[in-house]
């Protein structure tokens, strides 16, 4: 930490000399000899120093200061040793001042950033004014230049998010057309790889090929729950096909591409694709089974299956019908979404 008082610049009398000490440091082979050989004209390498310091010219400042302060005094003279501390604050400043971060070229707000909180540390441990001006100026030109990387790199992302979006909103569309064909005859494991095998970047559409993915498997958790129902008691009951046709059926047995009925007398067995049995006689088969569940969560989680096939499929009042039954807040929220994008594209 700085000391409480800084130290007190170098006396008058160091400047008494000066011009002595300096000539003799020119005449020699280096400042180094004229140190081991002069008693006071050494003090010329402390005015060399605070010269030096006074122009801002801090690497000269340093030799010179170090070399005070690293050389043995001569004997003769005793109190240059007294002297030594001077320096030590002012090397310490100018050791700071080297640590003081620089921006590479092109520089993004993050590095700057990065670079505004070295400096503040930096600058709260400096000793004196004359180098905390110098650095407390960069380090406001470094505030002005990350507040313009904020802006402009605000400004380029929401650009690159906008035309993103764009994009991503056409590529959405044709995974819906291209998914439409497997939801007509219940492919729904079909549809589910086309979906997962479609990618997406932007945050608005990574949240709806998620919420896909939950409704094309929920909308196969509904067909699966039936074919389950049907093997555990055999349903009797009006089925119609896609084509029109209504018959009355006792429904054996089901696996997930065919119902297995019997009739007659003699109880032969046939069977009809679930492809070609109509969406309201697959509904109407669940409600039926529903009727026998006490449980009220499986009957609910049985609801949200219907709603969300019948989404799938097209129809959106019965969906809706549906949905306005289910008081689980997950999917509240799911179906807010769904709505939000139908109602927006």
């Amino acid at each position: 930490p700085p000391p409480p008082h800084p130290p007190p610049p170098p006396p008058p009398f160091f400047f008494l000399h000066a011009d002595a000490g300096i000539a003799q440091a020119q005449e020699s082979r280096g400042l180094g000899d004229v140190y081991k050989r002069q008693g006071f004209e050494s003090m010329a390498l402390l005015a060399f120093g605070f010269q030096n310091w006074e122009h801002g010219d801090f690497d000269d400042a340093e030799e010179y200061l170090q070399i005070f302060t690293l050389n043995d005094s001569p004997d003769d003279y005793p109190w240059i040793k007294l002297l030594k501390v001077i320096p030590v604050p002012y090397l310490k400043d100018i050791e700071l001042f080297r640590e003081f971060p620089t921006l590479r070229e092109n520089s993004n707000s993050n590095e700057v950033l990065t670079a505004l909180n070295l400096s503040d540390e930096i600058i709260s441990s400096v000793n004196f004014q004359k180098i905390k001006e110098i650095l407390n100026y960069r380090m406001l030109n470094y505030q002005r230049l990350s507040e313009q990387l904020v802006i402009k790199e605000t400004e380029e992302e929401e650009l690159r998010m906008s035309n993103l979006r764009i994009k991503e909103l056409q590529k959405m569309l044709e995974l819906r057309d291209g998914i439409q064909d497997y939801s007509s005859d219940f492919r729904f494991f079909s549809g589910l790889n086309l979906i997962r095998l479609t990618n997406f970047n932007h945050p608005e559409f990574i949240q709806i090929h998620s919420d896909l993915i939950k409704v094309w498997t929920s909308s196969e958790s509904f067909l699966q729950r039936i074919i389950d129902n049907v093997n555990n008691n055999t349903y009797y009951g009006p089925i119609t096909t896609k084509e029109g046709s209504l018959r009355t059926l006792k429904i054996i047995s089901a696996d997930r591409e065919f119902f297995t009925y019997s009739f007659g007398e003699a109880q032969g067995k046939a069977k009809v694709p679930i492809a070609k049995v109509s969406a309201n006689s697959l509904i109407n088969m669940s409600i039926s089974y529903d009727k026998k569940v006490s449980d009220k969560s499986l009957l609910e989680k049985s609801i949200i299956e219907k709603t969300l096939f019948s989404y799938v499929i097209g129809n959106l009042s019965q969906s809706a019908e549906f949905s306005s039954q289910i008081s689980d807040e997950s999917f509240k929220e799911l179906w807010s979404r769904i709505l939000e994008f139908e109602r927006s594209n």
